[in-house]
């Protein structure tokens, strides 16, 4: 019994010999159900493909091409036709037929000498010292040269491992130390792409309190280098060479201290200037601003400063207290541009003093010394109640609008004098003159508030502003010209005799003011004058 069914499996065993199973593959090519001639000569081409098809051993980017030949490697197509079909006792045949097949390793013959010198020499291809890649500036451009990594091949273990993979696989990662430099070329690559395409791609604007600077960014590019010291590339700025290039293009950047100041703009008004403290551009923290621009979707950062300098302290400018326009007064010139030229200069000296709380304006000390030499010039004057010449001449009419602006500021009228006679360019009994050792206008400023002149020719008017804090309310009115007297004629026999016609009559008037502080009454004031008649003149 036992003979007769060990006949039986030897015959079965047989009978599997005269075809491949059904489901057997080599190397992906099914050959399953072939006679053994057919699976022979698939075998052999597919042997002449593997033995012809270079091993590539690849790692880090790097490889070499192995020959099979070469590498003492070959697929033997008569021995894997073998193990397809050649007869066996082995119980697996009989069960991929009934079941069918698998996939089945070619039979390959290895020559271990000649692969263990084939990988040896692909070895000292690929083995390598590592190496940093070098990124630097050309313009506004990073380049990147260089960078590989370490490599160091294990020969026995990439023997084992193309062993006993090929000819499964032919591109195969030999088995190796592998050592990234400090800087491996895909991060420097990755680092180059990142600043080319988005940092260097815009001019930044830095915004400073002396202006706002637009740099290209080959300007800053040309103080930029790449930090690789920590470990990740960096782009850095030069600060102190770019803060020396910016200010050589823009001065204006840097500046020194410059105390508080007051102004008038064309237009009469009051400009304050706070002053501003000593700045220079701060070198240490200029490049990281300028890299931080870069980064921004704005492009825009803030110019550092370091403050070198503070604001200079003023002295008698409080310039909290000039708020607004307190007091305005203008008198309308006369057509001697001689004249014009003297009341010009006085309102230059005019314009910008100021007087500070219990201080006083002195129209003499501030308009001298009234010379040739300092400016003014030789115009009409009334000397006694006759028209003469004078240096300075028409600076009465600057006293005249500078006592009324004071007048409605509510300040205290130290000094002042009519003149002889009556112009109608001036109000009646509220105007004053001016002689230098003689006749004086002077006013005080007794409010809490500094305040500040200014005086301007414009439209063939003379006007003079008092700016600062409001304090008083003035109220003013005036009685009718009493006594009045017709003018006559006056015989002058002076060398520096001017004639004249008849001007305007004599007359009396009393000017009121009334100053409030608050609701409350606190000064109350009458101010009465004669004018003589204004004769003419007659010169013998």
């Amino acid at each position: 019994m036992t003979a007769l069914l060990l006949a039986m499996y030897v015959g079965a065993e047989a009978w599997a010999t005269r075809t491949v199973a059904s489901g057997v593959t080599v190397l992906g090519e099914d050959l399953g159900g072939m006679s053994p001639a057919d699976a022979s000569v698939a075998l052999e081409r597919i042997a002449g493909t593997v033995n012809s098809t270079p091993v590539d051993l690849k790692i880090e980017g790097y490889s070499v091409p192995l020959t099979p030949a070469a590498a003492g490697l070959a697929m033997d197509a008569d021995a894997t036709l073998d193990q397809l079909t050649g007869f066996t006792l082995s119980p697996q045949r009989l069960f991929d037929h009934v079941q069918g097949g698998h996939a089945v390793a070619p039979a390959v013959r290895v020559d271990a000498d000649v692969l263990t010198g084939a990988i040896d020499r692909a070895a000292a291809i690929l083995d390598r010292d590592p190496e940093s890649a070098v990124m630097t500036l050309n313009g506004a451009e990073v380049m990147v040269d260089g960078g590989q990594p370490g490599i160091v091949v294990d020969v026995d273990a990439t023997v084992a491992t193309v062993r006993s993979q090929w000819p499964r696989a032919t591109v195969l990662t030999p088995v190796a130390q592998v050592i990234q430099p400090e800087t491996p070329r895909a991060v420097a690559v990755a680092f180059r792409d990142d600043v080319n395409g988005r940092l260097l791609a815009n001019a930044v604007s830095l915004v400073g309190p002396n202006g706002t600077v637009e740099i290209a960014p080959d300007v800053w590019a040309e103080f930029a280098s790449v930090d690789t010291s920590s470990g990740t590339p960096t782009l850095v700025v030069d600060g102190r060479g770019l803060a020396a290039a910016l200010v050589e293009a823009n001065p204006t950047l840097n500046n020194e201290a410059r105390g508080s100041s007051v102004t008038f703009d064309v237009s009469h008004n009051l400009q304050i200037d706070e002053g501003q403290p000593g700045r220079e551009i701060d070198a240490s923290l200029l490049g990281e601003r300028v890299v931080a621009a870069a980064g921004r979707a704005s492009h825009i950062d803030e110019m550092p400063y370091t403050i070198t300098a503070v604001v200079p302290p003023a002295e008698n400018l409080n310039i909290g207290d000039f708020t607004t326009k307190i007091s305005a007064f203008d008198t309308p010139l006369t057509y001697e541009t001689i004249r014009t030229k003297n009341l010009q200069h006085a309102a230059d000296k005019i314009s910008g003093v100021i007087i500070v709380p219990g201080a006083t304006f002195d129209l003499t000390e501030v308009l001298s010394p009234i010379t040739i030499a300092d400016g003014y010039f030789s115009a009409g004057v009334i000397n006694n109640g006759i028209h003469t010449t004078g240096v300075g001449g028409g600076l009465s009419q600057m006293a005249t609008t500078s006592y009324n602006a004071a007048y409605f500021a509510g300040f205290d009228l130290l000094d002042h004098r009519q003149h002889s006679v009556w112009f109608t360019r001036y109000p009646a009994g509220r105007e004053s003159t001016i002689y230098t050792g003689q006749i004086n206008m002077v006013f005080k400023n007794d409010t809490p508030y500094a305040a500040i002149m200014n005086s301007y020719i414009e439209d063939n008017t003379l006007h003079v502003d008092i700016w600062s804090t409001p304090y008083y309310r003035v109220e003013t009115e005036a009685t009718p010209h009493q006594n009045v007297r017709a003018p006559g004629t006056t015989v002058v026999t002076s060398p520096e005799c001017v004639p004249s016609r008849a001007g305007q009559s004599g007359f009396t008037i009393t000017n009121y003011r009334r100053v409030y502080l608050d609701d409350e009454l606190v000064k109350d004031e009458a101010d009465t004058w004669t004018y003589k008649p204004d004769n003419a003149i007659e010169c013998e």
